[in-house]
């Protein structure tokens, strides 16, 4: 089994031609899963805006993917097209980001599934963290298409946490594409019958995961790009579009902005992760 002890760049290769820049750390073993089989799952983590300077060292990036290290998670930061060693140039849609963060998390699969094979044998714990426009290209996961064609079939959940979700921006940040970002975290959120009923009739050969995603929003209430008041209503129809369970939590951070800029702010941010994922396990 690889195992990352320490925080570890590696520059992944996407099927699609681009290169992303990665760093990955795994948990020591002691903090582990109960069962010693490696880490309890993967923890993908998306940064702000790359051209006005979002990368994987954004203070958000990394104290929640050091956080989630120490939660026994294998912790996969990197930066997007065109930001550090990552090769390409941004897109003004937020497209080609989209589809380098579904391959990425693909790969992830596959080599956590290689590297951890007795756990991966039962579940993997997927958590994909979005920062500002970074939770845009989260939102369009697509699971189904992650998983499809792996030979062991396994239960995967993926637990989708959205800081500082550019609500109000969405138009500007995608050349007015908001509807097909808005259609993709419903999509994330809703189960869809057709799709269960599909995976339960699924071959032995085939992985699926027909659980909707576990949503954290977390904002501020001083937040520069989104009105407060924008949030709220927001938060209130995904909680309707997930038919009232308690897929949906979100958290208001009194006095916090866009850009989370005290340590302070920083660690109530990680600790409120930590709660969730203890909570939601």
């Amino acid at each position: 089994m690889v195992h990352y002890a320490s925080c570890t760049t590696v520059l992944q290769s996407l099927s699609n031609g681009y290169t992303l820049e990665t760093q990955i750390q795994d948990p020591p073993p002691t903090s582990s899963a109960p069962d010693q089989h490696g880490p309890r799952g993967i923890a993908l983590l998306a940064h702000p805006l790359g051209r006005l300077g979002g990368s994987l060292h954004d203070p958000v990036i990394r104290t929640l993917s050091h956080r989630l290290v120490t939660l026994g998670y294998r912790a996969v930061a990197f930066n997007s097209r065109g930001v550090g060693q990552s090769s390409g140039s941004p897109s003004w849609t937020g497209a080609g980001e989209c589809e380098d963060i579904q391959l990425l998390l693909r790969h992830c699969l596959e080599t956590w599934m290689s590297d951890c094979e007795r756990r991966a044998e039962r579940e993997v714990d997927v958590v994909v963290v979005g920062y500002s426009a970074g939770g845009l290209y989260a939102s369009k996961l697509d699971l189904d298409q992650a998983l499809r064609g792996y030979e062991r079939r396994c239960e995967v959940r993926l637990r989708l946490v959205l800081v500082s979700y550019p609500l109000d921006v969405v138009w500007a940040l995608s050349i007015f594409r908001t509807a097909s970002y808005t259609a993709g975290l419903e999509k994330l959120l809703i189960l869809d019958p057709a799709t269960a009923s599909e995976s339960s009739e699924s071959t032995a050969t085939e992985t699926v995961a027909p659980h909707p995603a576990s949503l954290l929003a977390l904002y501020g209430d001083q937040d520069q790009f989104t009105k407060v008041s924008s949030y709220d209503a927001w938060v209130e129809r995904l909680k309707c579009l997930a038919q009232g369970q308690e897929r949906v939590t979100a958290v208001k951070f009194q006095g916090a902005d866009h850009f989370w800029r005290s340590k302070e702010l920083l660690d109530q941010l990680a600790d409120t992760v930590e709660r969730w994922l203890q909570t939601a396990s």
